[in-house]
């Protein structure tokens, strides 16, 4: 399985069966929900999560890691819209712009559409893992994040297309809050504030 440590440039995807719950060395936390604030004192973002089972964790997001996350699932939506285009037989003169606009507009309809929802409530005690390894394995149905942690955790993620945008949404706004640059967002990303 090959795996992103969050200390390289770029995550790369790991491959497994889409619908296991078990890797070889440990089990794996389905996320159901998940909720995310920027944490001053530490200066990271938390990410609660809990799955079906009603099992609270959380997980410590640095700035790097984060980083590495939206430059990783931005290029992945950028590969798939840059597919569609191909299919669509866009010129290539208007690729980039017709690109840009899509996927503006999808970021736009996701938070429109967005329901909201209740916080993850972490009870005191409840166990903390930073993130130290990213993954996006092929997934037929969704679109999979898998969070490698320490001490040992594997979490996992499965969105759909507008739940993405909307968790990526979430992200920035806690990047906002954090007073952290948004050099690292896509410009198709950021223009809903330009609309």
């Amino acid at each position: 399985m090959s795996k992103t440590n969050l200390r390289q440039s770029e995550a790369k995807p790991a491959e497994r069966p889409a619908e296991a719950s078990k890797d070889t060395r440990s089990e794996v936390l389905l996320i159901q929900r998940m909720s995310v604030k920027y944490d001053g004192y530490e200066d990271r973002i938390a990410m609660d999560i809990t799955n079906v089972e009603g099992t609270v964790a959380r997980l410590w997001l640095t700035r790097h890691g984060s980083d590495i996350m939206v430059r990783s699932t931005s290029a992945r939506v950028e590969a798939y819209a840059n597919a569609q285009m191909a299919k669509a037989r866009v010129s290539p003169d208007h690729a980039n712009q017709v690109r840009e606009s899509a996927l503006a507009t999808q970021q736009i309809t996701a938070r429109l559409t967005q329901r909201r929802a209740e916080a993850v409530e972490l009870p005191h005690g409840a166990p903390e893992h930073l993130v130290t390894g990213f993954a996006m394995p092929p997934n037929a149905s969704h679109i999979q994040l898998d969070f490698n942690c320490r001490p040992a955790l594997k979490a996992r993620v499965l969105l759909q297309q507008a739940e993405l945008f909307q968790w990526l949404s979430a992200l920035q706004r806690q990047y906002q809050k954090a007073g952290w640059g948004m050099e690292v967002w896509p410009v198709w990303f950021t223009q809903k504030s330009k609309s």
